[in-house]
């Protein structure tokens, strides 16, 4: 049976941030977000049936702080629902565009993990692949996100070393974890 080849790397990009990178960041950031409508439902109608039982029990039952934290919760829960996560800009899209906008960038891609580098820093950012926890991509670009709201942002046009097809199998093989597409 042939064995399946696995991609080597160094994986390498150099480009610029680009109003249109930085854009594509923006909408997957602001998609990602987003809770799912069909959680979203369940969220909905499991808060709303907690709120009626818990609060008919509240009521005729009397205070106990076990009802009084079920009320609590799924209040939380139909929150959830109602709010969604939509159109709530953090201000994490606006320092990345602040920050990164004509800047050049490179990148490398080892056994090692993921090294950045801004051209006019003098140090690199490194990342190993067991501090990657999410890997998602657009067809623009992929994105590594390291903490809530740090990413490594890399233009699919610019991978040298191998394709982006590649790369992405590069990275889900060594971060064990499945990319994320996301339309934008």
């Amino acid at each position: 049976m042939a064995e399946k080849k696995r991609p080597k790397g160094p994986f390498t990009a150099s480009f610029i941030y680009t109003d249109e990178i930085l854009e594509d960041f923006m909408a997957v950031y602001l998609i990602k977000k987003q809770v799912h409508p069909g959680t979203r439902v369940v969220c909905a109608a499991g808060g709303l049936a907690g709120i009626l039982y818990f609060g008919y029990a509240l009521y005729t039952q009397g205070m106990s702080v076990a009802r009084i934290g079920y009320l609590m919760t799924c209040s939380l829960l139909l929150l959830v629902a109602v709010a969604g996560g939509r159109d709530r800009n953090d201000g994490t899209t606006d320092k990345y565009k602040q920050y990164y906008a004509g800047r050049k960038v490179d990148f490398r891609i080892d056994e090692e993990g993921v090294w950045m580098q801004l051209g006019d820093q003098k140090n690199q950012a490194h990342s190993a692949f067991s501090q990657i926890y999410s890997l998602c991509e657009s067809d623009r670009c992929f994105y590594f996100i390291i903490k809530g709201k740090a990413y490594y942002i890399v233009s699919k046009a610019a991978v040298s070393g191998g394709t982006a097809e590649e790369l992405r199998s590069y990275m889900q093989t060594h971060c064990q974890k499945k990319f994320l597409h996301y339309k934008v």
